[in-house]
């Protein structure tokens, strides 16, 4: 009996060598899916209020790029509002359906390309958190991208990228990245630019409830 369980041994220690590489394959497996997983995320609009800010352009131009853009919706276009200060300042409230794709590709189409008369010479997506603001954000396109990313980041720290072309909600839409931006906070930022967004959204509340 002692003789039999000898001569088997070698195989018992095969076996368990096997189940364990065919553990550790699925434990790596499992860790890449939740890599994956935990990079992506996805931003749901309904619990923003959310601006675009455009620096040094016009009404006129505005209108143009709104008319030119192909949004999800028929009327969104038409359900903008937007002030426009004596600097060339021009910011834009988004209605409450708007979509995160429409959203943040509109942002990026506002720059119109070179060769456009009053093109901005910056953009913003300004998304603030109706109930938690380190989850709000601000994001522009990347310089460095061929004009189909978007870079930010959270109150919170947090930094992200945007892929444009595929920034659907069932695409988990947004992925956390480490970008170069200096700047943490949308107030923050929007002062690095002269502007006081907490100014902007009182008079805005202001004017709707005249």
């Amino acid at each position: 009996m002692n003789i039999d369980i000898l001569m088997n041994f070698p195989i018992v220690i095969i076996v368990i060598l096997c189940i364990i590489i065919v553990l550790k394959r699925r434990g790596l497996n499992n860790s890449k899916n939740r890599t994956s997983d935990d990079s992506h995320k996805c931003i749901n609009m309904s619990d923003y209020n959310n601006y675009i800010f455009m620096s040094n352009s016009t009404e006129d131009y505005l209108i143009k790029q709104i008319n030119s853009f192909d949004f999800e919706l028929n009327d969104e276009g038409a359900r903008l509002e937007y002030k426009i200060n004596d600097k060339g300042y021009i910011f834009i409230k988004c209605f409450e359906d708007i979509t995160f794709y429409d959203y943040q590709n509109f942002a990026t189409w506002l720059l119109g390309l070179e060769s456009y008369d009053d093109k901005p010479d910056l953009t913003v997506a300004i998304s603030l958190h109706k109930f938690d603001d380190r989850l709000s954000y601000y994001g522009i396109l990347d310089n460095d991208s061929d004009g189909d990313k978007v870079i930010g980041v959270f109150n919170n720290g947090d930094r992200f990228s945007i892929y444009l072309p595929d920034c659907f909600h069932d695409n988990k839409n947004i992925k956390n990245e480490y970008n170069d931006l200096l700047i943490v906070g949308v107030k923050e930022y929007m002062n690095s630019l002269g502007v006081d967004i907490d100014c902007l959204i009182k008079v805005w509340k202001a004017i709707q409830s005249i």
